[in-house]
């Protein structure tokens, strides 16, 4: 005789066996039941002097489980089931649940006896036949609900951390059957309704329906996190956006409810309620940035406007008052996150390319009438005061929403127009006390609607840069938030593009400063590329305005402000480094050394170019047109500025188009000619001059063949520019 301890458990997996092999009636259920319940009772805990599961596992007992589960179902539809067979599935998968715990040999086994496979097939019995009301209740017995519950312990026990059988189970459309039967078996705030009769039962039953939404959402998250790509597609929209339908308050929900001296059920029952708001909104925000289907499944109105509706219309369930004040708090403030990611995606879908008809218009034409835009244009009406609104959020995903939307010129142009008044809505909203994400998106809005040349008198008459003068949004405090100060900046170069009034608004005096005072400020103090960039390109296109265009009647005062701005030092000093910084962007570059040359040209203005020139360069490079000089200096010597202009007149690389050597030659020619009475510091900067682009500029003269009209330019340009020396 062996020595060996036996397996308390062998007996009832043997007992199982010779049920399944001599008894074919139906009468051993209750048998079989037996059995299981005291298995699953030996293999809940691995505290005996035997490993069980090991033991068990090991032997033919995956394969009787498998048949015997198969038996239990196939003979008989789930829903005529005897509460016999009902109650040895249930005991059957609370061995197969406790069998492979926390053991991988046990999950392996199982998965070659196909009971994963077989669990999956009892779950799908119960999904709906048809696409019925999403927000139905499954009605069934708490025996269903139970086998229900155990059965997705099985497959959390089996797939968990075991990719081979989350694997499995992803192939078999697992997570999307799950999220569907769980929404129908606990539509979220059901257990409000007056109609429910609270006895022990019924606490009972709802206990086991949160039970299982909970451990759906286990199991859903269990493979999410095993799955290299989402497993959702457009097909889980429906089951989705249910969650959030019972929280948009109607007359068909109570807000009391007869629970609220059950505290404990009351509490669990709220708690799953708030997790489901979490876990569908986080889904549908992850889901409309990484599936494209989804993306564009979403901008459909039966998808789009129940998520609509909830932005605006859901509020904090009332049964929540019921709730200890710590866990309502919490729980408002995740609410209100929740309410952040579905804004989130909706803004995405609204940025959708193939969207952007759908939620635009409906009819021929470019007129606004969709049903989403009309909407969001609502909010902006109703809620765009500019004093510290009530429903930022609203303000939020409108704005956001239709910045998207206006990408292209001619909707910008008739948002803009009078017949929508909406810039001086948006106008409004450029107020100190504006929450910096309603700026966010008001200036990200304004961004774009400033890029059509049409839209620029109308935005700049409108007050648009006075007010983001006196916002304070390019302010210190605001560093933060470099996103909508990058918007802001992209609002003054756009407006101030070829429009002298503009520019002009830029230069009047604000607070605490001009508009363009304010921008270069940031530019200096900023780390961020970007800013520094497109904060330099305003300067440019500021100069650019004031000083090639006819302007119209202005005052003197405002005029001379504005000079006395691009013709300062520093001003010369920001473009200098801004062209050094730009040899892989031409267009950046012409820009640059186009206002370098006019600011050249004026009294007084070339020894200003000229020292920016010859200045080192601030630090490394960083910005993203930066890259390193085409030629480097003389060894010893600091790169500056200059080299950048000598480079490109060199074009060693032939990258520069002969029109930006052209504006190099004129730039020579404006800063080259420094009068007799200049101080003898600006002589010898212009001897330095000299020395760096004389030789250059003769070899363009003497060597090249002009074999088109740009090339003969070019060696007339360069020959202006030798005469100055």
């Amino acid at each position: 005789m062996s020595s060996a301890v036996e397996s308390e458990g062998q007996q009832y997996a043997d007992h199982l066996q010779h049920i399944l092999k001599t008894n074919h009636s139906d009468d051993f259920w209750p048998e079989i039941e037996s059995n299981a319940q005291k298995l699953g009772d030996v293999l809940r805990t691995r505290s005996g002097p035997v490993d069980e599961r090991t033991v068990l596992g090991g032997t033919s007992l995956p394969e009787t489980i498998a048949a015997l589960l198969k038996k239990a179902y196939h003979e008989s539809t789930l829903p005529d089931l005897t509460d016999e067979r009902l109650a040895a599935l249930f005991q059957l998968f609370r061995v197969t649940a406790n069998l492979c715990m926390d053991h991988d040999a046990n999950r392996t086994r199982f998965l070659d006896a196909d009971i994963p496979q077989t669990v999956v097939s009892i779950l799908t019995q119960y999904l709906p036949q048809s696409s019925e009301d999403h927000n139905a209740l499954l009605a069934t017995s708490i025996s269903h609900l139970r086998v229900i519950r155990t059965a997705l312990a099985v497959l959390i026990n089996a797939s968990y951390e075991t990719k081979s059988i989350g694997d499995t189970l992803i192939s078999l459309g697992v997570p999307l059957k799950v999220l569907e039967l769980s929404s129908k078996v606990y539509p979220p705030r059901y257990w409000t309704r007056d109609n429910l009769a609270w006895t022990p039962e019924t606490i009972e039953e709802w206990t086991t329906r949160l039970g299982i939404s909970n451990w759906s959402w286990k199991l859903i998250t269990e493979l999410r996190d095993q799955a290299s790509t989402p497993f959702f597609t457009e097909s889980a929209l429906p089951s989705l956006i249910s969650l959030l339908q019972p929280f948009v308050l109607d007359a068909t929900v109570s807000t009391s409810t007869p629970l609220r001296e059950a505290e404990d059920t009351l509490q669990s029952l709220a708690e799953t309620d708030a997790d489901l708001i979490e876990e569908a909104s986080t889904l549908l925000e992850t889901l409309s940035l990484d599936v494209d289907s989804i993306r564009t499944s979403l901008a459909d109105r039966a998808s789009l406007e129940p998520i609509v509706d909830f932005i605006e219309k859901a509020h904090y369930p009332s049964e929540w008052e019921f709730t200890s004040s710590e866990w309502q708090k919490a729980h408002e403030k995740t609410f209100d996150l929740c309410k952040g990611a579905l804004i989130k995606a909706v803004v995405t879908v609204a940025g959708e390319d193939q969207n952007m008809d759908t939620l635009w218009q409906t009819s021929e034409g470019e007129t606004p009438d969709a049903w989403f835009v009309q909407r969001i244009l609502q909010w902006i009406t109703a809620h765009g005061s500019g004093k510290g609104s009530a429903r930022d959020d609203l303000l939020i995903c409108a704005t956001l929403s239709l910045g998207n939307l206006a990408r292209r010129d001619k909707r910008a142009s008739l948002l803009a127009g009078p017949s929508f008044g909406l810039v001086d809505k948006l106008v409004k909203l450029l107020d100190p006390s504006t929450d910096i994400k309603v700026l966010n998106g008001a200036v990200g809005l304004l961004k774009n609607l400033s890029q059509p040349a049409t839209n620029r008198d109308i935005l700049g008459q409108a007050g648009v840069i006075e007010a983001l003068t006196n916002s304070g949004v390019w302010a210190d405090r605001n560093d933060m938030a470099e996103l909508v100060q990058g918007f802001a900046i992209g609002v003054a170069k756009h407006l101030s593009n070829a429009n002298s009034a503009n520019s002009l608004r830029l230069c009047k005096e604000g607070s605490p400063a001009s508009a363009l005072d304010q921008i270069l400020a940031l530019t200096r103090r900023s780390d961020s590329v970007s800013i520094k960039s497109e904060g330099t390109r305003v300067l440019v296109n500021v100069t650019k305005s004031l000083l090639m265009t006819n302007r119209p009647n202005t005052k003197d005062g405002d005029e001379s402000e504005a000079v006395k701005i691009i013709s300062d030092p520093a001003s010369a000093q920001l473009l200098a480094q801004f062209i050094a910084r730009s040899r892989k962007f031409p267009i950046l570059l012409n820009e640059g050394v186009i206002a370098l040359t006019l600011i050249g040209a004026r009294a007084g203005g070339a020894s200003n170019v000229l020292e920016s020139l010859l200045s080192p360069l601030d630090g490394e490079p960083t910005n993203p047109y930066a890259s390193p000089l085409v030629e480097q200096p003389p060894t010893g010597l600091p790169p500056k500025p200059l080299d950048m202009v000598v480079a490109i007149l060199r074009n060693n690389d032939n990258r520069f188009s002969p029109e930006l050597r052209i504006n190099a030659c004129s730039l020579v020619t404006s800063i080259g000619r420094i009068p007799p009475a200049s101080s003898e510091e600006s002589h010898l900067d212009r001897e330095r001059l000299k020395d760096a682009t004389y030789a250059v500029l003769k070899r363009i003269v003497e060597e090249s063949v002009p074999s088109n009209s740009s090339e003969t330019a070019l060696r007339d340009a360069a020959r202006r520019a030798l005469g100055v020396f």
